[in-house]
């Protein structure tokens, strides 16, 4: 059962304050979120906005220090506050949020607890000048800084970038920096080997080496955007991060994991099978990083628009000189408005990287905002990869499921005063 509840009251022409609360209950797992958020304007220039939150579950919640799945209940709080200031020139952003090590959302999306992190940013561009062949050029500074609830240092960061805005609606933006990313073998990756486990000795700990893994990551990126006319424009990404973390999970079944421990292991596993079980051990490690993304929007009639996307990823390791993963995405898009109101949606995706092609089919309508009917087919083919549950090869197309769907939304309207 899902249950959310949200009340909210506007205080002055830019104020407000609320209350949300949401709940997820299955069978032995259970997880209530609550809390207080707002927005204060204090000045035309200025928005602070803030949100305060606690949790409470109960479910299984795995200890690195015993190198065992506990079920109890767990408490958390998380948080956010910042502050926006801007100017027709100039401005800045401040933000600090964090979130327990307990800390659970299973109604939303959590990407990590037992963290916290400070960022700043400060804008400037010059003068707008429409009929300049430099329009407007803006500069950003910034800084971050994560660490966790012991004061461990998480991740920190400081960049700058460029961002031009040429005549011809030509759009350049260039950013580099330098970060620092510290893993520890306890934060996420399993068991620490400080602790104590449940039969007295020590686990073995989730590294092969170190408990604790850092890089220094200088990275660079380009992007361009050129809208050539009403009915096409085109964009393009390149990036590279140098001494990019290999996490050293694998990207199987094409691509075995490539660190120096994983390789020493399994030479020791195929001579004695007693110790396969070092094949577990993670040996995370750096590599260098390339992106390359570009794709076009083409409009040839009012109705129609379709669009194409290409991205290109991968990454090789230092110490080894091997591919960690490579991969190739293509996506096409159309939409067809039929009617003000009524739409119709087709999408393919192609993962080479798993040879897996998704597609989806969607029939619209949206009379009024909140009010909307849709009708949908999704499918889910593999050609020429491996069953995403046996793991076996199979050659041709191979169908892993189809969906069918409907959904209908109506939005009721009362004021109350």
């Amino acid at each position: 059962m899902f249950g959310i509840v949200r009340v909210k009251r506007d205080i002055g022409k830019s104020n407000n304050i609320g209350f949300f609360g949401t709940a997820r209950v299955f069978p032995k797992n259970r997880n209530f979120v609550g809390g207080f958020d707002g927005n204060y304007k204090p000045n035309q220039s200025t928005v602070i906005t803030f949100q305060a939150l606690g949790t409470h579950s109960l479910k299984n919640f795995y200890d690195p220090k015993k190198d065992a799945v506990e079920y109890r209940n767990g408490n958390g709080l998380g948080y956010i506050i910042n502050a926006d200031f801007t100017k027709d020139r100039w401005g800045w952003f401040a933000e600090i949020f964090g979130r327990t090590k307990d800390y659970r959302a299973d109604s939303g999306f959590t990407r990590r607890v037992n963290t916290n992190q400070a960022f700043f940013a400060l804008r400037e561009s010059t003068k707008s000048q429409p009929k300049q062949t430099i329009v407007r050029v803006n500069f950003n500074q910034f800084v971050r800084y994560t660490f966790d609830f012991a004061g461990r240092t998480q991740y920190a960061l400081i960049g700058s970038g460029v961002n031009a805005q040429l005549k011809g609606n030509l759009f350049i933006n260039f950013e580099g920096g330098d970060q620092l990313e510290h893993l520890y073998e306890d934060d996420g990756f399993g068991a620490d080997r400080t602790g104590i486990k449940l039969d007295g000795t020590h686990p073995e700990g989730a590294f092969f080496g170190s408990p604790e893994r850092s890089a220094q990551q200088p990275y660079m990126s380009l992007n361009i955007n050129k809208t050539v006319n009403k009915r096409l424009n085109f964009y393009g990404f390149a990036g590279s991060i140098w001494n990019s973390f290999d996490y050293d999970f694998g990207a199987l079944p094409k691509f075995q994991r490539v660190s120096p421990g994983f390789q020493l292991n399994l030479a020791r596993c195929q001579q004695d099978s007693s110790t396969c079980r070092d094949l577990q051990k993670l040996d995370p490690g750096p590599g260098h990083q390339y992106d390359l993304q570009f794709g076009f929007e083409y409009k040839p009639i009012n109705p129609l628009r379709m669009s194409f996307d290409y991205t290109n990823s991968h990454l090789r390791r230092n110490d080894t000189d091997k591919l960690a993963y490579a991969t190739n995405i293509y996506t096409f898009r159309s939409t067809y408005q039929f009617t003000r109101f009524t739409f119709v949606r087709a999408r393919i995706d192609y993962d080479t990287l798993e040879s897996n092609a998704r597609g989806q089919f969607l029939l619209g309508w949206n009379p009024s905002p909140g009010t909307a009917f849709y009708v949908g087919y999704n499918d889910d083919v593999n050609y020429r990869g491996h069953n995403p549950f046996n793991g076996q090869y199979e050659p041709g197309f191979v169908q892993n499921g189809r969906t069918f769907f409907i959904r209908a939304s109506y939005l009721f309207r009362k004021s109350f005063k």
